[in-house]
Parts: structure tokens; sequence; C-alpha cells
């Protein structure tokens, strides 16, 4: 409905490119040589840059950059980041080193770190406060951040 949602929404085009698919190859074939090649161009042109556009935008959209920026002002080698949304590994492994990064479920809280980093991403497991406090830790939130399509709130756990 054009009350509650956009009457065209542009994902939906997807279930369309098989027929246009279709009609532009009829359509080329059709063609001579030379302007099949100029129309080829510029639909590629055009598809290339409307997507590196929209990539830009959406990426951009994310608090990527101000969430780097963050952990290479405050994370140190003494430091860890532990997460507890399991299926967003493989994009912080691409961000932190492998022996800094640890699942929620695979913290030994009672180790000998300087500082932990806790990324939020509001699902379970949770973090329980009482295994903070039985181990000598105090939370602190640092703020809403995000790592691609992640958002999520940055706690700095200290002894």
């Amino acid at each position: 409905s054009i009350v509650f949602t956009p009457l065209l929404m542009t994902r939906y085009m997807v279930s369309c490119l098989g027929v246009l698919s279709l009609f532009l190859a009829y359509a080329f074939a059709r063609l001579e040589t030379a302007p099949r090649i100029a129309v080829s161009i510029f639909i590629l042109a055009v598809g290339v840059q409307s997507y590196m556009t929209n990539f830009s935008m959406e990426y951009l959209r994310h608090r990527s950059n101000a969430t780097v920026a963050y952990f290479k002002e405050h994370l140190t080698d003494k430091d860890i980041v532990v997460y507890n949304s399991e299926g967003t590994r493989w994009v912080y492994e691409c961000y932190f080193d492998e022996e800094q990064l640890v699942f929620l479920r695979d913290c030994d809280f009672s180790g000998d770190y300087e500082t932990i980093y806790f990324i939020d991403s509001c699902c379970e497991p949770w973090l329980s406060d009482d295994v903070l406090t039985a181990n000598g830790w105090h939370k602190t939130y640092e703020g809403n951040y995000g790592i691609e399509f992640n958002d999520f709130m940055i706690y700095k756990i200290e002894k």
C-alpha cells in the first residue's frame, strides 16, 4: 500500500531480472554489432556506477569508521575483544587479531587481561554482571558503534 510502504521496492525487481534479460537478449540480437557494443558498455558503466554509489552509501551509513578509530585509539596488546553475536565472527576477524577476539562463552574472565572490550549485539548469550563482579571487573558503557551491517554497544570492562 502507498500509505504504509512505497509501491515499488527495488529489491522486488530481482524476480523480474530473468524476463528483463530475455528481453535484452532478444533486442540485442536484432541490433548490429557497433550499437550492441555501445549499448552494452553504457549499461555496464551505469550498473557499475550505481553499484559503487549504493555500496558506499550503505557502508558509510553504518559506523564502521568510528568503530575502527575507537579501537585504534584504545585497544592494546594486553586487551581482548569479547563479542556475543556468533554469526558475525567472520566480520570481526577482518578488524581484530585472532588472539584478541573471543566469543563470550569461551571467555575466561579470570584471565590476566588489562581491559576487556565487550561488543554487545543485544543477543544471546548475555554478559552476566555476577560473573564480572566475582572476578573483580566492572563495566562502563562506551557508546553505540557498528561494523559493516552489525550495530552494537561497546562496554569497556576493567578491574
